[in-house]
């Protein structure tokens, strides 16, 4: 199981292997076809992906907690697994879900996205 992301407009795709996210502790932070991302992943098959630009900022996160899954910016602001600022500076702020990201097997990710990579631990900024 993978949970991808891909980019109609730059024909790019990218999935990371479910296994490779939980133990990165259920968050992972890179760049995607030029989008400074969060990959998460709550329970065993819940994955999301999100923008990490806010108002022109590249947000940086920690987790905070792994159930419910929350994690924590440079500002102190406290989100939710659905990118909803829920205490802090951006209380009531929602951070973009990045079109055409969800959870499914490799199998058919690659199918529907032909040349799709897929990440190893290597090329990964993975958060804590």
């Amino acid at each position: 199981m993978v949970l991808g992301v891909g980019d109609g407009d730059s024909r790019q795709a990218l999935a990371h292997p479910l296994g490779l996210i939980r133990s990165a502790g259920g968050m992972i932070q890179r760049d995607f076809a030029g989008t400074p991302c969060v990959f998460l992943l709550q329970g065993a098959y819940r994955g999301m992906v999100l923008s990490r630009e806010l108002d022109g900022e590249v947000l940086d996160f920690e987790v905070l907690s792994h159930e419910p899954l929350l994690l924590r910016d440079g500002s102190g602001t406290v989100w939710d697994y659905t990118g909803h600022g829920i205490s802090g500076k951006n209380t009531g702020r929602q951070l973009g879900i990045m079109p055409d990201s969800y959870v499914s097997k490799w199998s058919e990710w690659s199918l529907a996205h032909p040349g799709a990579s897929i990440a190893s631990p290597s090329d990964l900024r993975i958060g804590s």
